[in-house]
């Protein structure tokens, strides 16, 4: 690009000559304000695309996604939902059912033991006064002295792991640093009972608890030496199962909380009384998710079908800089409503995706016979642009006789390679999930970002171009003015000749 240093403005020809090369300049401005336009515009059509993506994803987490337990129907628990009764006011035992239970009466006859993890406590009160557990090892006032050993420390072992405090190490350091550990036990202090007490972190025959002393008198594991903790390995209550009779067969397990043919028990204490449970179906949370469903597919649908139908307004494009200078900030966002209006009309792969999701609804899921429009899920009349009309009373009979059936018709996968065939096999949400990744995969952010860069280096050539244009036409006008300035002083050496 080149540039004149000098510029004359009619100083000889007294005209206008800023105005007239801005005159000039206009007709060539309107050729970088059309490619900076369809820039415009193309960022435009990039965002309203992005915006359907949006709502696409947010309508899959919704309704496909585990994160949202409350509205997804991608999972089995979402249409086998149980409600557990009982006329018993016992509290020895609570029951829930999970998706893999069955309907029926379930009798807890008895519960013998609870299940109890291995544990030790101090022998007896282990201080005359109440510990404070921010106090140092050293300072404490046990009723048996805590004693060091010659590196001023006190080790141990708890189910093999081995500790190590100084004597300048709190209780409270003492016990985070093993209940943290992988000995897997949880050790306190109680100052009701001014007692220390060390239980395993699991319930049952099977669970452990080992100590051995290693140096100082902290612990005891030979039950004869002092343990400044009142605490010895010959004094552990070993674990024990929980036993109890369900339906008339003994059961026994190492916790009291554990799932049997899809309920789950937790017990709370023994008891000679049988407890009885009727375990029933409850339809009404499917329902309300399928409800849910519905409304937001139709949500999507009626977003996407707005898109298609917007109306163009050619008279509205892109505002210049010089255009949207002489304009208010109300009157830009205005016309840029105006603007952006209507760059999906009629997309065609936007009107595919629709037609995929209103053909998902009524084709019959192979193997199970049955469409989603075969169990409420129908589209509306032809004004209603294809969202789902929701037959309520259908729905409620498919999901009291045959819950399994809507489930797969839902959720059915297929292994199969061959796309007609996986789409054959496959419910309604794994067919429009491939109607969405079919439609994500007609747009690439990399392709735009390409088309953008080209219009950016485009706008760039052409503005190149218009300060040289700009320039060539000052250089003309300026040899204009010097031209005329020599005429004039000719003009004037001649006049003073013939005077």
């Amino acid at each position: 690009m080149t540039s004149s240093n000098l510029r004359l403005s009619g100083l000889v020809s007294g005209f206008d000559t800023e105005s007239m090369v801005q005159s000039l300049m206009k007709v060539e401005q309107l050729k970088v304000d059309r490619v900076i336009q369809q820039k415009t515009r193309f960022e435009w059509t990039r965002e309203s695309r992005q915006a359907v993506d949006q709502k696409i994803s947010d309508f899959r987490r919704a309704t496909m996604s585990v994160l949202s337990p409350d509205t997804n129907l991608i999972s089995a628990s979402a249409y086998n939902t149980y409600t557990v009764k009982t006329a018993s006011t016992s509290t020895a035992v609570g029951l829930s059912a999970t998706e893999a239970a069955t309907a029926g009466t379930v009798a807890i006859d008895r519960i013998d033991r609870l299940a109890t993890a291995a544990a030790v406590s101090s022998s007896g009160a282990i201080a005359p006064d109440t510990l404070s557990r921010s106090t140092p090892l050293e300072n404490l006032t046990l009723s048996t002295p805590l004693t060091f050993d010659a590196n001023g420390e006190i080790s141990f072992k708890i189910n093999d792991v081995a500790f190590t405090f100084q004597k300048t190490d709190t209780l409270q350091t003492m016990f985070n640093e093993i209940n943290a550990s992988s000995a897997n036990v949880l050790i306190s202090y109680s100052e009701l009972t001014n007692k220390i007490s060390l239980s395993s972190r699991t319930t049952g025959a099977a669970s452990g608890l080992t100590i051995e002393n290693l140096s100082g008198n902290a612990m005891s594991h030979d039950g004869v030496t002092p343990s400044a903790f009142g605490i010895s390995a010959t004094a552990i209550t070993p674990g024990q199962d929980a036993s109890l009779s369900i339906n008339g067969t003994a059961i026994t397990r190492s916790s009291n909380f554990f799932t049997i043919d899809g309920l789950r028990y937790q017990l709370s204490e023994p008891t000679a009384t049988s407890v009885s449970f009727t375990v029933a179906r409850d339809i009404e949370p499917a329902l309300k998710k399928i409800q849910s469903f519905v409304t937001l597919y139709n949500d999507l649908v009626d977003f996407a079908q707005g898109k298609l139908s917007e109306e163009i307004n050619r008279d509205y494009a892109p505002l210049t800089t010089e255009q949207r200078e002489s304009m208010s900030e109300t009157d830009i966002k205005l016309w840029e409503e105006k603007a952006k209006s209507g760059l999906l009309r009629n997309d065609r792969n936007l009107q595919r995706l629709l037609t995929d999701l209103r053909r998902s609804l009524y084709d019959a899921v192979a193997g199970i016979g049955k469409s989603p429009a075969d169990i409420g899920l129908k589209t509306g009349s032809y004004l209603e642009k294809g969202k789902i009309s929701l037959d309520e009373t259908t729905l409620r009979s498919a999901l009291t006789n045959n819950p399994e059936e809507v489930m797969q018709v839902f959720t059915k996968t297929s292994t199969a390679t061959d796309a007609a065939t996986k789409y054959g096999e496959s419910g309604l949400l794994n067919r429009l999930i491939s109607a969405f990744t079919a439609y994500s995969a007609t747009f690439s952010l990399a392709n735009y970002s390409r088309d953008l860069d080209t219009y950016s280096k485009q706008i760039t050539t052409l503005t190149d171009k218009l300060a040289d244009k700009e320039d060539a036409y000052w250089r003309k006008f300026t040899a204009m003015e010097t031209a005329l300035s020599q005429m004039q002083s000719q003009s004037s050496w001649l006049a003073q000749q013939f005077s």
